[in-house]
């Protein structure tokens, strides 16, 4: 999942404990994209971790490996 679409997210739901919820939207002002990324680095800086992707390496001695590493999809 792209970080934009978790900023998404949590400026619905900030709609919704607003009372101004009609319905799923992604056209946010700058300030209502700042008020949710207040909140989503807030909860990194806490530890919480993006999804895990797997990284795939290939090594000339063991062949290749896999490897799960937390990273936010590419916008």
């Amino acid at each position: 999942m792209k970080r934009s679409e978790i900023l998404d997210l949590i400026a619905n739901q900030l709609d919704f404990l607003n009372g101004k919820f009609a319905g799923y939207r992604v056209d946010f002002n700058t300030k209502e994209i700042q008020n949710a990324d207040v909140i989503l680095t807030t909860l990194e800086h806490a530890g919480m971790l993006p999804p895990l992707r797997e990284k795939i390496e290939n090594d000339r001695f063991v062949g290749f490996s896999s490897t799960l590493y937390p990273e936010w999809e590419q916008e």
